[in-house]
């Protein structure tokens, strides 16, 4: 599309003597194709066509980033995916505003375009066009910003406002003329078929009698035509692709809590019916154990009510030991119950129970045999239920109150328990959503507001005796049943029942054995609730979702379309045609019950002619595919009946708990529709639930399962299938929606056996037979507004609900998550960092890597146009590259960096919610001149997949980052690399590094000091045209290291002593001793590498440092030098000599860390200690676990 309102005096607009102006903004594809473009001078389409379509041309033969130009005109872009963004200019402009316009443009399109599309970007071209003009005008940039721009585009005017509110008005009065209409021409044609006569005016109606009928009247009285009674169809929604598990309103509280969890460590079942254990694990520090180990383990789920009392409280404990010695096999233990709160005791069937009973000692009951070794083995079991408050260790109080905007939250809590010490406390409130952030008012701690999950989170790191109350104000629009249920989560290095075990001895002899004690108690998956939480009833159910219908009227509709338009629907299962949200209808229904807190197993029932269709949707679904249940039938004729497909799944499958029956195929407006009030609602009745909603005006009873239900106690007194008209006054319509309890469940064998015929074994008149005649107890449950029931529908109503709910369906655009790591210099004791060193290194801010990560349907990895090229100007184009650069781009190291990063969150119990992105980098590193290019792609990589899962420094330190980084490279790319490059990398500054081998052997990682940045000399860099291999520079030393020669590993000892040495210069500022010293560090490097591994382009760049009287070493594995001139009027002259042999010469600016500059001159000793604090030392027993996923780099522990 293009668009050019403006015009320009300018006989020839391209012409470079133009002044400085913007003529067009354009987004176009990588081919040069234009999706829309907007002039701002006189251009034709042709001219402008002409140009864009040259731009990628040129694109393949620049070296730059961010522009390229012709004869004529200069091309300023930015790539947006698989677009670009171009901005044509004269070349007279300036270039560096033109940058900045560019930005802003490149920031205004996600304003609009939910994903950088083709198909997205010309659906919203006007709205982009508008936005173009107010950041451009007659070619020259307007003084805006992005928040003016959305203000100038939305303003509108009061008399628009008007003219709007008139008109909703009079269609709202017209519709409401006509389905008045519609209902009396209804009734004459029923007192006419009464009368035994034609019905008036059906005759004669004419084509202009129809015209003046309403789509509203069209629609009414297309309701009141008799149809075949047909078995309950049920409702579709919008299209789009698939966001299985990405969490929506309905069961946010609950859903939300799963993720919070995941998110501190828990081992949290991902979706219901998986085949996992349910019972979660805790990621912990690991402690130093003994050859006598115990774990002691607590887990708490309680549950209370909104208003008070405490519903159901469970706590569950265990003491696991552990032998690793055989001579201390035969042991007994001494248990110290001090419990007061009544726990029962159990202990494992080979304990001698007497023994326990009598003397609190826990051995086996044959002594002469021994524990068996290097197993954990449950010796001693306890349980605690309860309904006393004054039990709970933790009570939450809250208190909504409406303040007529919305509401005022204020939330407490109390220690109860105060012996108990809770760490990493996390409160987790739900919010309505849709009305921003909440304002928050008095607040202890710190807090989090996901939009996204609709969640707000309460963070306390420690609540004990000294913390015992806090409290949390906020207000936000909503209304107070918003905010429940309240959850809480937190761990514990105390148990609650305070069993203890005193002493280990052994069974001979009675001589004590030595023992250590791991002490966990954490909150079950059930969780800890606010007392003023709604009930949350922690009892699973079964789900089975129905999509076994065939031949629905809407299928067929589809598939005889002749518009076209639905042809890529023909064949699709109904459950499966587009929904609302971009979403397919089972999509909502699957992302609703896929709640392991609710359901236990969800089974989906089908057909075996739309069974591949279903197979398929499971697989992209993470849906379990072992639980799709077919029920064999290929056609209308043979199929089962929905009470035979329950039944079929509840006898296949030996389901013997409640069960939840929804049929998949229907169409939910409300995408805040609460799964667990229904429930809880059912849980709270001693009898089945049916789901009823009330019908719509023109909706007739005769196509409906009607009930007549209890106003007081909500029974379902009557049900009846499809009655005719005034059979009963109810307007209660039945939907497939049901809750079944076990004990109820064999009345559907019963029904079958009484029902031979399918057209018989629907629902209706299962509930029919259940309620009239078998008088159960039944109730009834109303669905809130919005919730429509399609059943039989056909294609213009589909798309009409379809567009009609979409519209209500808003969604935010993906936010850009861009992180940067920086190249680095070793300027002292590399490269002994392999070698049980010490080095000193310096992140700088010359070269960069930059990832880019955004939130997409699907995982994508975007290669780079210039390191991983997949587009050639000819065969020799291709030559000429792959013989220079190789064949390894950047894009392996994103993959890899996914791939560990992954491995490392599923080893360390961290779940991932299920959300995929789309990754780019862009880097100006220089390739192979060892500037740690590879690892800052990586450092990027790895920070950006931290931010989009909310990994903070507790599950992934800065220490085992760098082991992390390091391991991507060596263990899946078999780079050779050291830990100096990612260390400096992930703390940036300057990081004196000492990779000592008892520190590495004990700890996995060494002691790492940022040292003072103020006043550094001006260090420079040169590097090679035409570098070598980095990784040929370390020839056999490493060979010769391990064998043990003397001389290399003398040689690594100096090194590290040139490191002590070079930390003692920068605290001092004797920058002629650095120089000394870096002159040291080269010829100790060479005379261990010798000149044939160093290569003749290293040793010429060092000798032409050193005619100038300018130290100089190497910053890495090769192709590049780093010098420290300490005569600075020399320095010139040095830049042109290298220059003039080829290489390229900057001044290295130093990187530092964001708070660098308020350090001062100290030298800061870096911690690395979990939960340490500025005033804190960290506990001398805690040890990281995350090492041993590392074992080629030891691990170990660093002082605040």
């Amino acid at each position: 599309m293009h668009y050019q309102p403006y015009m320009c005096h300018c006989p020839n607009c391209c012409d470079s003597s133009v002044l400085e102006v913007l003529l067009a903004a354009a987004i176009c594809t990588k081919a040069g194709k234009a999706i829309v473009s907007r002039q701002f001078v006189e251009m034709t389409r042709t001219r402008i066509e002409g140009l864009l379509a040259a731009f990628p041309k040129l694109m393949g033969t620049g070296k730059q980033h961010t522009f390229v130009e012709t004869d004529s005109v200069r091309y300023v872009y930015q790539p947006l995916e698989k677009l670009y963004m171009v901005l044509v200019t004269t070349k007279n402009s300036n270039i560096l505003e033109d940058l900045e316009t560019l930005r802003l443009f490149s920031r205004v399109i996600p304003e609009y375009c939910r994903v950088l599309e083709e198909g997205e970007i010309s659906e919203h071209c006007f709205d982009l066009i508008f936005a173009f003009d107010e950041i451009v005008a007659l070619g020259y940039r307007e003084n805006v910003n992005l928040a003016q721009i959305r203000t100038f585009t939305e303003m509108d005017s009061h008399e628009e406002k008007v003219f709007r509110a008139v008109r909703e008005t009079q269609e709202r009065e017209a519709n409401a003329e006509m389905k008045r209409k519609a209902k009396e021409l209804q009734q004459a044609r029923r007192d006419a078929e009464r009368a035994g006569r034609k019905a008036p005016g059906f005759g004669g109606f004419g084509s202009s009698g129809m015209s003046n009928l309403s789509p509203a009247a069209i629609i009414a009285e297309s309701m009141v035509e008799p149809e075949k009674p047909k078995m309950a169809s049920a409702p579709v929604r919008p299209s789009g692709p698939s966001k299985a598990l990405k969490l929506g309103a309905k069961g946010k509280e609950v859903d939300n809590f799963v993720d919070k969890l995941m998110s501190e460590g828990e081992n949290v079942i991902p979706g219901a019916g998986k085949k996992q254990s349910d019972v979660s694990k805790v990621l912990q520090p690991p402690v130093n154990t003994e050859s006598v180990h115990l774990k002691i383990e607590e887990k708490i789920s309680l549950t209370c009510g909104r208003d008070g009392g405490l519903q159901n409280m469970e706590v569950l404990g265990i003491i696991t030991l552990r032998v690793t010695d055989e001579t201390n096999g035969r042991i007994r233990l001494h248990v110290n119950n001090n419990d007061k709160k009544g726990v029962q005791l159990q202990t494992h069937p080979n304990v001698d129970k007497k023994l326990f009973t009598a003397d609190s000692l826990i051995g086996l009951k044959n002594p002469d045999k021994a524990f068996p070794l290097n197993n954990d083995v449950g010796i001693l079991k306890w349980r605690l239920q309860t309904t006393e408050e004054s039990l709970i260790p933790l009570t939450i109080n809250c208190w909504p109150s409406e303040n007529g905007s919305g509401c005022d939250v204020n939330i407490e809590y109390e220690l109860q328990e105060e012996s108990l010490e809770l760490n990493d406390v996390i409160i987790t409130i739900p919010v309505p959503s849709g009305v921003g952030a909440p304002v928050i008012g008095d607040l202890d701690g710190e807090y989090r507001h996901d939009s996204r999950k609709n969640i707000l989170e309460w963070c306390l790191p420690v609540i004990d005796e000294n913390n015992k109350t806090g409290s949390l104000e906020f207000s936000i629009a909503g209304k107070p049943n918003d905010f429940f249920p309240v959850s809480v989560s937190f761990v514990s290095r105390r148990n609650y029942s305070d069993i203890q075990v005193d002493s280990v001895t052994h069974v001979e002899g009675g001589n004590l054995v030595k023992f250590s004690t791991e002490t966990l108690f954490v909150v079950d998956k059930t969780l800890s609730h606010a007392r003023n939480a709604e009930i949350n009833y922690v009892l699973a159910m079964i789900c089975i979702l129905l999509v076994a219908g065939h031949g629905t009227v809407l299928e067929t509709q589809i598939k005889n379309d002749v518009t076209g338009l639905y042809a890529h629907l023909a064949g699709v299962p109904k459950a499966l045609l587009p929904g609302v949200g971009g979403k397919k209808i089972l999509d909502l229904w699957w992302e609703t019950v896929n709640t392991r807190q609710l359901f236990s197993e969800v089974y989906l029932v089908t057909n075996a002619d739309k069974y591949k269709h279903y197979e398929r949707w499971a697989t992209a679904n993470d849906f379990p595919a072992e639980n799709l249940v077919n029920d064999g039938s290929t056609t209308l004729e043979d199929r089962l009946g929905a009470v035979a497909d329950v039944e079929l799944a509840i006898r296949s499958r030996r389901l013997q708990d409640d069960v939840m029956v929804i049929a998949g195929d229907m169409l939910c407006a409300d995408q805040n529709f609460d799964i667990a009030q229904v429930i809880r609602f059912f849980r709270s009745q001693p009898g089945e639930l049916v789901i009823y909603y009330e019908l719509e005006e023109g909706e007739r009873c005769r196509c409906r399962g009607i009930v007549e239900v209890c106003p007081k106690s909500h029974r379902v007194t009557r049900f009846l299938e499809k009655p005719q008209e005034g059979v009963t006054a109810s307007r209660l319509a039945s939907v497939v929606f049901y809750c079944l309890r076990k004990e109820t469940l064999f009345y559907l064998s019963d029904f079958l056996l009484r029902q031979p015929e399918v057209e018989d074994r629907a629902f209706g008149r299962f509930w029919e037979w259940l309620i009239n005649e078998e008088r159960l107890p039944v109730y009834g449950m109303k669905l809130p507004t919005g919730f429509q029931l399609i059943g039989q529908v056909g294609l213009s109503d589909y798309t009409k609900w379809l567009a009609h709910y979409s519209a209500k369906q808003q969604e935010s655009p993906a936010k850009s998550i861009v992180c940067r790591s920086y190249a680095r210099v070793g300027l002292m004791g590399n490269p002994s960092d392999g070698f049980n060193g010490k080095t000193i290194a310096m992140t700088i801010s010359n070269f960069w890597a930059e990832v880019t990560l955004v939130e997409s349907q699907t995982l994508v990895l975007l290669p780079h146009p210039l390191n991983d090229p997949t587009e050639f100007g000819s065969l020799q184009d291709l030559f000429c590259i792959s013989r220079k650069e190789g064949y390894l781009g950047g894009l392996r190291l994103l993959q890899a960096t996914c791939k560990k990063f992954y491995q490392f969150c599923s080893t360390q119990g961290i779940a991932l919610t299920k959300q995929n992105f789309t990754l780019r980098y862009d880097t100006n590193i220089p390739r192979q001149v060892g500037l740690a290019g590879s690892s800052a792609i990586v450092s990027a990589t790895l920070k950006c997949l931290m931010k989009f899962y909310n990994l903070t420094e507790d599950d992934l330190p800065k220490p085992i980052r760098a082991n992390f980084i390091l391991n991507v490279e060596t263990d899946e790319l078999f780079i050779t690399a050291g830990l100096q490059d990612r260390v400096v990398q992930v703390y940036e500054g300057l990081i004196y590094m000492d990779f000592n081998k008892q520190l590495m052997d004990e700890r996995g990682y060494g002691e790492y000091e940022a040292l003072d940045m103020s006043t550094l000399p001006s260090f420079w860099l040169a590097y090679l045209g035409d570098p070598s291999d980095s990784g040929h520079i370390h020839s056999d030393v490493r060979r010769r290291w391990l064998n043990g020669e003397a001389d290399v590993v003398e040689a690594m000892k100096h090194f590290a002593d040139l490191a002590d040495q070079a930390r003692v210069v920068f605290q001092t500022k004797d920058w002629p001793r650095l120089a000394e010293l870096m002159d040291k560090n080269f010829d100790l490097r060479r005379s261990v590498y010798t000149d044939d591994c160093l290569g003749q382009g290293n040793l010429k760049m060092a000798q032409l440092a050193r005619q100038f009287g300018s130290a100089v070493k190497l910053p890495g594995s090769g192709g590049a030098v780093v010098g420290l001139c300490v005569d600075p009027e020399r320095l010139g002259e040095m830049k042109r000599a290298f220059q003039e042999a080829g290489c390229v010469f900057c001044l290295i600016v130093p990187h530092g860390p964001p708070d660098y500059e308020e350090q001062g001159s100290n030298n800061i000793p870096i911690n690395f200690e979990r939960g340490a604090s500025k005033n804190e030392c960290p506990s001398s027993e805690e040890t990281w676990p995350d090492t041993a996923l590392f074992p080629c780099q030891p691990a170990g522990r660093l002082q605040e």
